[in-house]
């Protein structure tokens, strides 16, 4: 049963990896990998993130707690996940995959792939499952705004297989990590009586 999920796996991964493989795409997918190099998605998360905290402060400060807490818990699970080193990253294991050429994997003197330590720790993807929690519990606080926080969690975590760093299946359970630990900050706020979900975007 186990060797029959992998196999579906790794052709789901040479799939998006591979035959989805298109200019388009590499547009779309390649600068999400380290959005810190791109001075543009800098500017504009600074501008929103101005804006909001100028518009809903005391609101905001919340929020930011909130998701400051859960990215520190759910990435944190993930890192203790990987640590166990359960499975090798796909340009590790599989051939003829397309690794793009801005994203920088480091290669010994016969350029195969170092066995690194980072190359043994695909599962689960933190990537994955910190975008999860954070589309999970932004949707939750701004169900009118809900479509939007869904799309970047799909196209941030589509992209960690496109690029060849991740298997769908690291994608899935660092999703369902995400959103679990997202389950459970939503859980602490009702206790607590914030009733954070009443506020909405403006339009």
């Amino acid at each position: 049963m186990i060797d029959i999920l992998l196999k579906i796996d790794s052709n789901l991964f040479y799939f998006i990896n591979s035959k989805l493989s298109n200019p388009i795409f590499d547009f779309i997918f390649i600068p999400i990998h380290k959005p810190q190099k791109h001075w543009f998605l800098i500017v504009l998360l600074l501008v929103i993130l101005g804006w909001y905290l100028y518009t809903h402060t005391k609101k905001a400060l919340l929020v930011i707690i909130f998701l400051i807490i859960g990215i520190i818990i759910t990435d944190q699970i993930g890192r203790a996940i990987k640590n166990f080193e359960i499975r090798n990253r796909p340009y590790m294991t599989e051939k003829n995959i397309k690794i793009p050429n801005e994203i920088k994997i480091k290669k010994d003197q016969n350029n195969n792939y170092k066995e690194n330590t980072m190359a043994k720790k695909s599962f689960p993807s933190n990537h994955a499952a910190n975008i999860c929690f954070i589309s999970f519990f932004l949707s939750y606080i701004y169900s009118n705004r809900k479509k939007y926080f869904i799309t970047l969690a799909i196209l941030i975590s589509i992209s960690r297989v496109y690029i060849g760093v991740h298997y769908p299946v690291d994608i899935i359970v660092g999703g369902l990590i995400g959103m679990a630990v997202g389950y459970l900050i939503i859980k602490i706020i009702n206790k607590l009586g914030l009733n954070l979900a009443r506020y909405h975007l403006e339009a």
